[in-house]
């Protein structure tokens, strides 16, 4: 287990102006494939948005804190994940470059997290924080139709993820995500894709060998 370095980002040496505002500039066009946007809107949204770098194997938070900031990661790779009871890391997470991140149950609820996130590489991130949020899709169309879109896709990969493995044991699971998410497994090691999936690496491994042979 990584030693806990919780909230130790690193910000105002490690960037400028320009990068900021081209990071911003990422996450913007994307709200706005949702809907319009004029220029207070922009200027409203960027306000409420704070720059963070956290180096590789840092924490984002950790278990038992109040989790009231959600990430849009820019670039790098973040894991959520819980530990049970035999303190064995169940993976419930992952976020690449482009995507959201955070224990959304915990921040909806404004209960202590379960939960730890870690950065697995040096990652960019963009937050925001749970008033801001919801002050943001209060009074801004796009961006409330940009996060209803978020979660719903999100419902999506859940309820597909849960009847593909119903069906094959773990391997429909393993082939959604090479279907869906091909980029995901050139970032992430096969025994955490195996522990976010709930099957062994011994399983996804011999999946990757029976693919391969039928490829021959």
């Amino acid at each position: 287990m990584h030693k806990s370095t919780l909230h130790h980002s690193k910000r105002k040496n490690l960037r400028d102006d320009n990068t900021i505002q081209d990071t911003m500039t990422i996450l913007v066009e994307q709200i706005k494939a949702c809907g319009s946007l004029d220029e207070s809107e922009v200027e409203q949204i960027q306000s409420v948005l704070k720059y963070e770098i956290f180096l590789k194997n840092l924490y984002l938070f950790e278990s038992s804190r109040i989790c009231d900031r959600l990430y849009f990661l820019v670039s790098g790779s973040l894991h959520l994940f819980e530990t049970d009871h035999n303190e064995v890391k169940r993976i419930k997470q992952f976020a690449v470059d482009g995507w959201w991140i955070t224990d959304f149950s915990a921040f909806h609820s404004k209960e202590p997290t379960k939960c730890k996130l870690l950065a697995f590489e040096n990652s960019i991130c963009l937050s925001i924080s749970y008033e801001d949020y919801f002050k943001l899709i209060e009074h801004i169309p796009t961006v409330s139709n940009y996060f209803r879109k978020i979660y719903q896709d999100f419902f999506i990969l859940c309820q597909d993820l849960f009847f593909a493995a119903v069906q094959n044991d773990g391997k429909g699971s393993y082939l959604y995500i090479t279907e869906k998410y091909p980029a995901l497994l050139q970032r992430i090691p096969l025994y955490q894709i195996a522990s976010f999936l709930g099957v062994t690496p011994v399983l996804i491994s011999n999946i990757r060998k029976q693919i391969f042979k039928k490829q021959d």
